[in-house]
């Protein structure tokens, strides 16, 4: 082969040794000149073993920051773009690719962090966070429903147009009024984490809105170019791929998880010795606690009078409610058949049936028959908060299958009373 030619790694055509880009598959190439410390991302020759600049041991994979790319004629974004979505071809854990973008796009534009703002249910929660000093500032914050919501739609607010395109700079925030009215927990987070600057673009994917790509900027504020919004926009809509698939997988490994329960569960009645008892339900709830992570739980059902909700296992927060009992939360979801979520955002004031425990209140419905309440609480998980729409969903779906239950154990009584216990 030509020593001006070398060969793409992805699709072995012969291209000229100093392209960055492969012009037919459009996959990054290493070039024979340069390549960049995977440490602190300065341009150093392909020969040395270490990086001159920081004494790191150098790869073969190209992260170079932005005026370095001038000479090849390819833009920062076009490179780290390329390389998401060629990992992503090549079956990439969608972890890793977030966190790898992540990192290289805070070195290549200087900036001191970045994270992935994502939508779970009706809530923002950061992602993917990486800080050059190794500090968490974001990824663990909890924003409530409501502050979630004043956030996207004052960042929605500031983009050029309502098609995703284009970036909005906060050149120093703490100038920001707006901002300071609509999101108190956020200024907060950004004053500890001494931030001064941000550029945020959106994440999209076929016009589905999926979040924000944040980069930050600490100690001083700084003047993000036209040239650094238009580099991340790209970044980000080569981000936004992965961001939905990795939004897919879990929806499929949920779907897994919920399948394997409720199989659990049909072997519970079907293996007990007295299906028709308290047995079955006892260990099906227990089982039911367990995967959703919650340390307490418990079943009422409405007695054959119908009068009054009466616990049948699990842990007694109250034996017997009566029906009269209007302002009790179990009474509420049996008579609404609508869920209930307690305590979903800490508050200072306690419930006076929870205390400030995270609870799960579900109807049991089957056929349009109501037959008593679900009751989850006290999450396992310390620190857990928030109340994500898949827990909700999964309790839905599992108090469904139980009620089943609860409707064939009543069924069979009447048709044969002597098997009752």
């Amino acid at each position: 082969m030509n020593e001006d030619l070398v060969k793409c790694s992805s699709c072995a055509e012969a291209i000229q040794s100093d392209a960055i880009l492969c012009r037919f598959c459009q996959q990054p190439v290493s070039t024979s000149h340069f390549i960049a410390c995977p440490r602190c991302a300065e341009m150093v020759q392909r020969e040395a073993a270490i990086c001159r600049y920081c004494g790191a041991g150098v790869q073969a994979r190209i992260i170079m920051k932005p005026k370095s790319f001038r000479a090849f004629g390819v833009s920062a974004a076009e490179l780290l773009a390329a390389e998401i979505l060629g990992q992503l071809r090549q079956n990439g854990s969608t972890a890793s690719i977030l966190e790898f973008a992540i990192g290289a796009a805070v070195r290549a534009f200087d900036s001191d962090r970045g994270f992935i703002w994502q939508i779970a249910g009706d809530r923002l929660v950061a992602t993917n966070e990486f800080d050059r000093e190794g500090r968490t500032s974001f990824a663990d914050a909890n924003f409530g429903a409501q502050e979630s919501q004043a956030i996207m739609s004052e960042f929605l607010s500031r983009f050029p147009d309502e098609s995703g395109h284009g970036a909005f700079v906060i050149t120093d925030f703490r100038q920001d009024t707006m901002l300071r009215k609509t999101a108190p927990t956020l200024v907060g987070l950004l004053e500890l984490a001494n931030v001064r600057s941000m550029l945020v673009v959106q994440l999209r994917w076929r016009g589905m809105f999926l979040g924000f790509l944040v980069l930050q900027q600490s100690s001083s504020t700084r003047s993000w170019s036209d040239e650094d919004a238009s580099s991340l926009h790209n970044i980000a809509q080569s981000l936004s791929c992965v961001v939905q698939q990795s939004l897919d997988l879990s929806r499929i490994e949920m779907h897994a998880q919920q399948t394997k329960l409720i199989n659990e569960i049909f072997s519970q009645f079907r293996e007990s010795k007295a299906p028709q008892g308290k047995e079955p339900l006892s260990a099906a709830l227990n089982l039911v606690a367990e995967r959703m992570s919650f340390t307490h739980s418990q079943i009422l059902l409405i007695n054959e009078e119908g009068n009054a909700l009466v616990s049948q296992t699990g842990d007694a927060l109250s034996s017997t409610v009566p029906l009269s009992s209007k302002d009790n939360p179990f009474v509420a979801v049996y008579e609404s058949g609508e869920d209930k979520v307690i305590n979903a955002e800490p508050r200072r004031r306690g419930d006076p049936h929870f205390g400030h425990d995270t609870a799960l209140i579900l109807p049991l419905i089957s056929e349009e028959n109501r037959f008593g309440v679900l009751v989850l609480w006290r999450p396992r998980e310390e620190g857990k908060s928030r109340f994500i729409n898949q827990d909700r969903e999964l309790g839905i779906t599992i108090a469904s299958v139980l009620a089943g239950f609860v409707h064939l154990q009543k069924l069979k009584r009447l048709i044969s009373p002597s098997s009752s216990e």
